[in-house]
């Protein structure tokens, strides 16, 4: 977090001194972002070897630095990812300009969202809970999607649509609107509430299905996330989510199917004579000093 923040400041500093003496509010906000998460995350790791007694993952100073972290970088990800500000994404084409700001900025995003869910598993002992940190960062995954989805519906697309690719690519983005919600809802439902395996292996599946398509109705031809960006990059880690928890499922469909049953572990063969007991050991040693004492009587 600390590296990510310190690339994400230095860019935006290099970029914005470039342009213009005077900072916007906008300019000022994610400098501003970016300068909290440095400090704070950099405050943390001298703390960690000051104080590393204390920083269990359930104080709630520790808690409460990296929800503020995390919300900070929440929300200065749209401004950063916006095509019109042109900070990290081109205006006109929607390709990645800036590559330092645009994969620092989601890096520090990432490991924000790692270390909320870990101080969450922590916190509520969910040590045993299968996919936590899958369906964590499928729901994060989603939300993205949904909000650049719903974004580039928002600028592009009304009832003047002149074109019919316009309209095709409009219909891809209400789909990608609606499948966002939809696992992204599903996604942190399943992470907060403890969900039988079982039942969430056979939600993944479904997911994996949707996104499966989502992927190609998307990414292809006339779908709003061709373009190298976040919602390219979106779309396909939700793919790569879902398929983890999936894969798993599919795994024990086939091993069923196929009438495989797990090896169960069978102890090792003991050797003969039994085991030998804590007694038994005591008992040695001490006939064995006797019989030493013996012989050097008899050599004596």
């Amino acid at each position: 977090l600390t590296l990510f923040s310190l690339v994400n400041l230095s860019s935006l500093t290099n970029l914005f001194e470039m342009d213009q003496k005077y900072w916007s509010t906008t300019q000022r906000w994610v400098i501003s972002a970016a300068s909290i998460s440095l400090i704070m995350s950099v405050a943390t790791c001298f703390m960690q070897i000051a104080m590393k007694e204390r920083f269990t993952g359930k104080s709630r100073m520790e808690i409460g630095w990296v929800v503020v972290v995390l919300a900070m970088w929440c929300a200065s990800l749209p401004y950063l990812m916006d095509d019109e500000r042109g900070f990290a994404v081109a205006q006109r084409n929607r390709f990645v300009q800036n590559a330092n700001i645009f994969f620092s900025a989601w890096g520090a995003l990432a490991t924000s969202l790692m270390l909320a869910t870990s101080h969450f598993e922590i916190y509520y002992n969910r040590f045993d809970d299968h996919y936590l940190y899958e369906w964590v960062g499928f729901s994060a995954t989603s939300l993205v999607v949904l909000c650049d989805t719903a974004r580039f519906f928002n600028r592009n697309c009304g009832n003047d649509a002149e074109f019919e690719a316009v309209d095709e690519m409009c219909n891809r983005a209400a789909f990608g609107i609606a499948l966002g919600a939809i696992s992204s809802v599903a996604g942190i439902s399943i992470a907060w509430l403890q969900v039988k395996l079982m039942f969430a292996q056979m939600i993944s599946l479904i997911f994996l299905l949707a996104w499966a398509f989502g992927v190609a109705y998307l990414t292809f031809d006339e779908g709003p996330a061709t373009a190298v960006g976040s919602l390219y990059f979106a779309t396909w880690l939700s793919l790569i989510f879902v398929l983890f928890v999936a894969a798993h499922a599919v795994l024990s469909m086939f091993h069923e199917l196929l009438g495989f049953t797990p090896e169960e572990e069978t102890p090792a063969p003991a050797e003969e004579g039994g085991t030998v007991t804590k007694d038994e050991v005591v008992d040695t040693k001490v006939g064995g000093d006797d019989a030493e004492e013996e012989e050097v009587a008899e050599t004596a």
